[in-house]
């Protein structure tokens, strides 16, 4: 018996997992920023930016939460499912501070990702979500 099929079906969860799938609408609009959730891409002004699988996962985790708290486990879980590392309060805080590198954030003055002592992390910024790349509905802080 072929151990392909289980193979494969690691591939589909490691890209499903790299590519977050769009729930109700395909970009979110806040600040300068707009996340294309469908192409998992990120863009300034127009311009794309480079972000990693990991950070976009994040954003896109945050994002969809905006307002929310989003627990540091809920962060933990989304990003890392089945690893059993015990660093992974170092990972999350790792991704969070580059995240907030590449939005150009700061924890002292979040314009995008605020802090939540002991409990983990909301977006703060207004977000716009639309399926048409120039329309948008708000949603968020």
């Amino acid at each position: 018996m072929s151990t392909q099929p289980s193979v494969v079906a690691q591939q589909d969860s490691d890209e499903a997992l790299q590519k977050p799938q769009p729930v109700g609408a395909r970009y979110a609009r806040f600040g300068a920023f707009l996340a294309d959730l469908e192409r998992a891409e990120l863009y300034q002004n127009g311009q794309r930016v480079k972000v990693q699988a990991k950070l976009f996962q994040a954003l896109v985790l945050l994002l969809r939460r905006a307002g929310d708290v989003v627990t540091r486990e809920e962060v933990r879980r989304q990003l890392w499912p089945e690893t059993f590392l015990t660093n992974l309060d170092a990972n999350v805080n790792t991704t969070i501070n580059k995240l907030r590198q590449v939005l150009d954030d700061s924890p002292e003055r979040p314009l995008y990702i605020e802090t939540v002592p002991r409990r983990g992390y909301s977006f703060v910024a207004a977000v716009k979500l639309s399926d048409v790349r120039s329309e948008a509905c708000t949603r968020g802080a």
